[in-house]
């Protein structure tokens, strides 16, 4: 039976990267136009077979705040969500360089709540929803110092973030996971 779910899970994987592949010919060439191509000198652009440009960008925050799910979980999942052995490969570079952060030595409470609540994992995504580091922990501090409460806000603005960040953390429990989470990415970040 796990041979043929296996089995399965290939065909599918398959099907899917065929689906994203593009067809024809050209694909990374500049003089076609295909896939992968730049216009210009332009490096940070992409521009698809249909001729949309996609923009390269880098994002810092979101690089951390994802660098510190990765140092969190196990990557013993079929399909993992981080490069395998990436928490190793980063432990072995910090101890290289002597470097002890608040994420290590929180690693265990913060990994122990993500084991219990299990959809803390969606907190992922929220990053993507800011624009820097200095906006994701000025709304992580408004949302812990009012509780997950929106009413408790002193704006619209501020109760938006609040009522945000409430949908990922409910608990106090949550709550504290990320107050936590934020502070020892924090540490991470002026340390690594």
């Amino acid at each position: 039976m796990k041979q043929i779910a296996r089995i399965l899970a290939s065909i599918a994987v398959i099907g899917f990267a065929g689906a994203c592949a593009s067809a024809g010919t050209g694909v990374g060439d500049p003089s076609t136009g295909g896939a992968g191509s730049t216009t210009g000198s332009t490096a940070d652009q992409n521009v698809s077979a249909s001729g949309a440009v996609w923009p390269i960008k880098t994002r810092e925050h979101v690089d951390l705040w994802l660098h510190g799910f990765a140092m969190l979980q196990e990557d013993t999942t079929f399909v993992p969500f981080f490069r395998r052995g990436y928490s190793t490969n980063m432990t072995v570079l910090k101890n290289r360089a002597n470097v002890v952060s608040q994420l290590d030595a929180n690693r265990d409470r913060l990994r122990a709540r993500l084991t219990t609540n299990t959809q803390l994992i969606n907190a992922q995504f929220i990053p993507l929803s800011f624009s820097s580091w200095d906006e994701i922990a000025q709304a992580v501090n408004f949302f812990v110092r009012a509780e997950g409460n929106p009413r408790a806000a002193s704006s619209q603005q501020q109760a938006n973030v609040i009522a945000f960040l409430a949908a990922y953390f409910p608990s106090p429990a949550d709550q504290e996971w990320v107050r936590l989470f934020v502070n020892s990415l924090a540490d991470e970040r002026a340390r690594f």
